[in-house]
């Protein structure tokens, strides 16, 4: 997966101020140009500078007991698992989006072989899991 430890700078689509469906400038994005096509076809592309998550994590400091939400549009799946639990402390809990790129039985999987109990479906769309 080529989001795994991305460094540097990445492609990244948004919607552009002309976004006529809502959208706004900057909080519409993905390195996945069809999931903004979703929102509008009123469209920029730029580049943004880019960080793992392992290193996300460390750089900005965290706590024993911590959470992780993941809501990535469609980096979900690359992101879980990329998670380096040899790097990084384990989150007490895991939230992610279903689906949007995520293989969710190698997800499940990665983490349940790291010690978490995956619990399913918070709505239609998040799934979480708990560290035993």
């Amino acid at each position: 997966f080529p989001s795994h430890d991305i460094r540097g700078k990445e492609k990244f689509y948004e919607l552009t101020e002309e976004s006529s469906n809502g959208g706004h400038l900057g909080f519409n994005n993905s390195v996945h140009r069809h999931m903004v096509e979703l929102i509008d076809d009123k469209i920029v592309e730029n580049e943004k500078d880019s960080i793992s998550l392992n290193d996300l994590i460390l750089k900005t400091g965290y706590e024993k007991n911590f959470w992780l939400m993941i809501d990535a549009e469609g980096l979900d799946g690359d992101l879980i698992e990329s998670l380096d639990f040899s790097l990084i402390p384990k989150p007490k809990i895991i939230v992610w989006e279903k689906g949007f790129g995520c293989d969710n039985s190698y997800c499940s999987s990665h983490l349940e072989k790291n010690g978490y109990t995956i619990y399913g479906h918070i709505d239609e769309n998040d799934i979480f899991a708990i560290l035993k």
